[in-house]
């Protein structure tokens, strides 16, 4: 007969996968929900005379986002078991954009860029822009003879990418000059607060986190401009 402590210990074992399969029930299309309903509709982008922003892929026809479940990474040690479960989400263009955008309109027209211009006109183009990051949920435990101690890390990790912007400064539709701006990108892990655990809140406040670092990059961009023309 096997000790109570000692058959505890065996079935957290066997168990242990099964744990951590539950918690992976969170679905990408559960996922694409919340998000969708944060944003609602992809917002119109806004436009100045002066200046004109644009970015490839940005269409209001598609899906707000989508995400895909990640290979799910196990380090099954003899006394250390680690596994790392991810989902990977990737925004439509259009949704960073129209922040972006926005942001960069009003920032610009608060810093005087119309004036700084002196009648020529900017032409920007948006290569890169940071639109991905993945919910993790990473499981730890460590055996000990008769016991184990379990703990879990659930966070959100962007996908760094830095924004990459491309600009023409045109006189009379002649070019004048031209250029490239590249703003760090500021996104930052996002940790689930102890008992606090809500799915749907904990994306949306690491979206509006995101937003907020759009709008943020956006206004540096406008202070790059300036300093550059």
């Amino acid at each position: 007969m096997i000790p109570y402590r000692r058959k505890q210990f065996f079935i957290t074992i066997f168990l242990f996968p099964f744990l951590f399969s539950f918690s992976s029930c969170l679905t990408p299309a559960k996922i694409d929900g919340w998000i969708s309903e944060k944003y609602g509709s992809i917002p119109k982008q806004r436009n100045v005379d002066y200046a004109n922003l644009k970015m490839q892929g940005t269409t209001s026809g598609n899906a707000i986002s989508e995400t895909k479940k990640d290979k799910t990474k196990v380090l099954p040690l003899v006394l250390f078991w680690r596994l790392e479960y991810s989902q990977t989400s990737t925004l439509n263009p259009s949704v960073p954009f129209s922040y972006f955008n926005s942001s960069f309109i009003s920032y610009a027209n608060s810093k005087g860029l119309r004036q700084k211009l002196n009648g020529q006109k900017l032409e920007l183009s948006v290569d890169k822009l940071p639109n991905a990051f993945a919910w993790k949920s990473v499981d730890h435990i460590i055996f000990l003879v008769l016991y184990y101690i379990h703990w879990e890390q659930i966070f959100f990790q962007p996908q760094k990418q830095d924004i990459t912007v491309t600009y023409r400064l045109l006189k009379d539709n002649e070019e004048t000059k031209k250029g490239t701006i590249i703003i760090k990108d500021i996104n930052q892990k996002l940790y689930l607060k102890f008992f606090q655990f809500s799915g749907k809140k904990f994306i949306g406040r690491y979206l509006d986190q995101y937003n907020t670092n759009i709008q943020t990059m956006s206004k540096e961009l406008v202070d790059k401009l300036i300093i550059e023309l």
